[in-house]
């Protein structure tokens, strides 16, 4: 990260500047020196520019790797500095930074994004912001509320700007997501039997056999849609998962906040 550049381009936000210190708490790193950063900016020693730029580079000696740029846009995001976070984004983002032989996204059963899909950008930086730490997590609520498009729009965000590869499964019960992973397993000529039997393997099998036959290279995004009742396909594949968290990161939706429970 270009810290110099990106503390010019802060400081176009007069909001950020305003609350620089809203901003810098929200980086959430311990420096025993902030008062005297405080004093000295209050007093003019200290430019608009040294204060930012200041403010990063103990951060990122802080956080190490954790601190690149698109975790600080995130940040930006998930706290409303939505100008700032959109002049990075701008700036700072190449239009491609994808290999000379990128392995194109493997998208299954994916929905197109709304149109009309506008906002939220604190949640979805904060399911950005998870997906660095976690491997799976709920997006729960009420009916109507906007789950499928919250993750529709998380899903193709991460599609476009990181070659996320994505698995939408519908998890109503039992019969949709065997029929999903089944339908799955036909498009990427995954055996859903053992050779020479007759007996159909676990769901969670053939899912785990699709995984690892797909680019190793890929980032997979799993979403496991309206399981508003866990049941035990579904417990089966995120038990199965445990052990593999390199292989994917998995939301699933629900009307049960206790869905993972």
């Amino acid at each position: 990260m270009d810290i110099g550049k990106v503390s010019r381009i802060l400081i176009q936000d007069e909001t950020l500047i305003k609350n620089w210190e809203e901003f810098y708490s929200c980086l959430k790193f311990v420096d025993p020196d902030f008062n005297q950063l405080k004093n000295s900016y209050s007093n003019s020693t200290l430019t608009t520019f040294t204060l930012f730029n200041t403010i990063l580079k103990r951060w990122v000696s802080a956080r190490g790797e954790w601190a690149r740029l698109t975790t600080l846009i995130q940040i930006l995001k998930q706290n409303d500095f939505i100008m700032s976070a959109e002049l990075l984004e701008s700036n700072c983002i190449p239009i491609t930074t994808a290999p000379k032989d990128p392995v194109k996204p493997f998208i299954f059963q994916l929905g197109k994004s709304s149109p009309t899909f506008t906002g939220r950008h604190k949640q979805l930086a904060v399911l950005q912001l998870f997906m660095k730490s976690k491997t799976t997590v709920a997006i729960t609520g009420l009916p109507g509320i906007g789950k499928t498009s919250l993750l529709t729009k998380l899903a193709w965000t991460v599609i476009e700007r990181e070659g996320y590869s994505c698995i939408y499964l519908l998890g109503e019960n039992s019969s949709t997501i065997t029929t999903s992973i089944h339908k799955l397993a036909k498009l990427t000529s995954t055996p859903i039997r053992d050779e020479g039997m007759d007996e159909v393997k676990e769901s969670a099998e053939i899912l785990l056999s699709v995984l690892s036959n797909l680019s190793a290279s890929q980032k997979m995004l799993l979403v496991v849609d309206n399981v508003d009742e866990m049941n035990e396909i579904v417990a089966s594949i995120l038990r199965a998962l445990v052990p593999y968290p390199e292989k994917c990161f998995v939301v699933v939706t629900s009307r049960n906040v206790a869905v993972l429970s």
